[in-house]
Parts: structure tokens; C-alpha cells; sequence
């Protein structure tokens, strides 16, 4: 039986690309045509292991301990890219059809102030990028943002799909989108997704005492992993919090197993995102799946607006002041939140999870090969 082998700069636990690649298993299995499946990562935290998840030996193989020559010309690779993985060698010499899933480089300079290593692997991920664009049957990015990037690095069969949100849509089994249903007293502001400098968590933090002063209840959860070596950015952030005597008010959780996340979720009202860099926008579809009103900051360097493709609540700039009135408007005023919580409903409804599984199984089947 045919293998597919599903490559990545890294994985860690409850990670965006790990959730995606599980997602591709699953959808892949469903078709009945592979019965495999590997995943394999440059950096692998020690002991970690996915149960249950129908992977090899339960656990994703260091890219140093990987056996190319187990696999054939009838297997699959699909390769994640958002970092250097200095995995290029190993690509190239896979025998079977190879294909990128491309999530996007974040722009070294978020990174310089406070990390040259990460910043340094950024650049490299992105010379990486560069060097592969002759080596995958087809690429597969999640927005323009995203194309883009292929483009300027000499792709030409590229596709956008929307991401296998599989993992994302299980949360929605729980769900009931009862109208009017009531809301906590004072807004409760969410925001999720890693501690790292493109993720502009500095307006959310400022907005939060004038919010206060509409709604003296109101507190704001970054809910996200504290990433080693941005320490000084995070000091940033708390020296921030502490100048502004709102201390008690903010609470950074690091990182959350699946049900502390879930009871995050439902102690929080709103979510809202002010990221100058995104490929996709992930938190922005699982709030959607939660039934949370979505605000999110319409930057050029950032999908959320193409991720959210109209619902929601799209603000442009960043202004404490109005971002807090927004807030207010949206936790009082019952009709215009429901009006809300409607589109983003019917978003939800449009987005395909299988189209990239099912894409992939239609080029390798493709009389000649697959298709440019």
C-alpha cells in the first residue's frame, strides 16, 4: 500500500500546522486510496507523540532519523513550508509525486529587534522557498497574501484552497447557535495565537483601559505560547501592562491543552486580532466555529480580511479609542451581534476543507501526470 510522507520545518502540541497536517491524514484515509501515513520535522519537541491519529508508530520522526529509501515512485510527499528547514536535499530525492503546502514567511524585520535567530531563519526559508520552485508537482497556498509569495519565488502551478480544518470543525459538534442568547455582563476580549512580534499585540493591550472605561468589568485573554527566546518581547508587553496599571485585567495563559482552551473560549465574548502578518487566520475561523463575534484589524500583509471574506467586523487603523467603541457597540447592541454572528455562519458554510486532499488525488490520478 502506498505511502504519504507529510514534511515540516517543526511541529509542537495544539500547533496550527500540525492540526492542518492531521487534517490531510484524515481527509487522504477517507478516500480509501492510502492506508500510511508519516509525518516527519526538523525540530521534534522530545517525547512527543500523536495517538490516534492514525500516524506511523504514533509519533512524528526527526528529519535526521528519516529512511528515504523506503519510499517508491507510488508514494506521496507533501511538504509544509513557513520556516528554513534545510530539508532541500531530502525533497529533491524522493522518488514519488512531491507537492508544497506553502503557509506563509513571516518578514524577517517583525524579528530583528529581538531575535536574530529566528530572524536569520526566516531569510533562510526564504532563499529555501526560492530554490524549490522547480521541485513540486503543484504548490498550494491558503490566500493572496500567501500566492503572492509564490509568485515572486518563481511558482507557476499554484492553487488556493482552503486549509483541511478538520480538527477545527470537531470543536463545532458542541455548538448551538441559539438566537439571542445572553452574554456575560462585561466583554471578556480574546486573543489567540503565539506571543511573537507580527502578531501586534501592543494595540490590544492599549485599547483595554478605554474599553474599561465603557465596561469596567471588561478584561482581555491572550491566549497563546510564550515562545523561548522572544523574551524580551515579552517583557515589552508586561512592562506595557504594568505602565498602565491594568495588571489584574490581562492574563497571559501560555500554552493551553485542547480543554483549558475550550473553556477559554467559552469564557470569552469577542476575538480580536490586530496580526500585520498572516498566511491564514486560523483563530479567526475556530471563533466563528464557537459562535464568538470576530474583529480583526484590514492590514495589506495580512489574510484575516480574506479569511473572514466580509463577516465579522473589519477595522482599519488600529485605534485604541475605536476599537474599544467597536467592542462596546458589539457587546450591548443584541441586533447588530446577531446580525454578525449570521454572516459569519454563512462564511463557515462556503469554506471546502477536502479541496486540497481532494486536488491533490486528482492530479496523481491525471492520465500523463499531473496537470500544470
Amino acid at each position: 500500500m502506498s505511502r504519504v510522507l507529510q514534511l515540516s520545518p517543526g511541529v509542537a502540541p495544539y500547533d496550527a500546522t500540525l492540526s492542518l497536517m492531521l487534517g490531510i491524514v484524515r481527509l487522504l484515509r477517507a478516500q480509501g486510496q492510502y492506508r500510511h501515513f508519516d509525518i516527519a520535522a526538523r525540530h521534534v519537541p522530545r517525547g512527543f507523540r500523536i495517538p490516534g491519529q492514525g500516524i506511523v508508530s504514533n509519533r512524528v520522526q526527526p528529519l535526521d532519523d528519516l529512511d528515504i529509501k523506503k519510499y517508491s515512485a507510488e508514494d506521496v510527499l507533501i511538504y509544509h513550508h513557513g520556516i528554513a528547514s534545510d530539508a532541500e536535499q531530502l525533497i529533491r530525492h524522493f522518488p514519488g509525486n512531491r507537492f508544497l503546502v506553502y503557509h506563509g514567511l513571516t518578514p524577517a524585520g517583525f524579528y530583528l529587534p529581538y531575535n536574530l535567530t529566528v530572524a536569520g531563519r526566516l531569510e533562510r526559508g526564504r532563499r529555501e522557498l526560492e530554490r524549490l520552485a522547480s521541485a513540486f508537482e503543484r504548490a498550494y497556498c491558503f490566500s493572496r497574501v500567501t500566492e503572492a509569495d509564490l509568485r515572486e519565488a518563481g511558482y507557476l502551478n499554484i492553487r488556493k484552497v482552503d486549509p483541511p480544518l478538520q480538527d477545527v470543525w470537531s470543536a463545532s459538534t458542541d455548538q448551538t447557535f441559539e438566537p439571542r442568547a445572553e452574554v456575560a455582563d462585561s466583554p471578556v476580549v480574546l486573543s489567540v495565537g503565539r506571543i511573537v512580534p507580527n502578531k501586534n499585540h501592543e494595540p490590544l493591550i492599549r485599547m483595554l483601559p478605554y474599553l474599561r472605561r465603557l465596561h469596567p468589568g471588561a478584561r482581555l485573554i491572550f491566549a497563546g505560547e510564550l515562545r523561548p527566546g522572544l523574551e524580551r518581547y515579552h517583557r515589552h508587553l508586561m512592562d506595557l501592562v504594568r505602565t498602565l496599571d491594568i495588571q489584574n485585567h490581562v492574563a497571559f495563559t501560555g500554552l493551553l491543552d485542547a480543554k483549558s482552551m475550550e473553556r477559554t473560549w467559552k469564557e470569552s465574548t469577542h476575538l480580536l486580532c490586530t496580526s500585520l502578518h498572516e498566511g491564514y487566520c486560523l483563530p479567526l475561523v475556530e471563533a466563528m466555529v464557537r459562535n464568538k463575534p470576530v474583529l480583526y484589524l484590514r492590514y495589506g500583509g495580512s489574510a484575516a480580511a480574506e479569511t473572514m471574506d466580509g463577516a465579522g467586523v473589519g477595522f482599519y487603523p488600529a485605534d485604541f479609542r475605536i476599537m474599544a467603541e467597536l467592542i462596546s457597540e458589539v457587546h450591548t447592541n443584541v441586533d447588530l451581534r446577531e446580525q454578525i454572528l449570521r454572516t459569519q455562519r454563512e462564511r463557515l458554510n462556503q469554506l471546502q476543507p477536502a479541496e486540497m486532499s481532494l486536488d491533490i488525488l486528482h492530479q496523481i490520478s491525471r492520465p500523463g501526470g499531473v496537470s500544470d
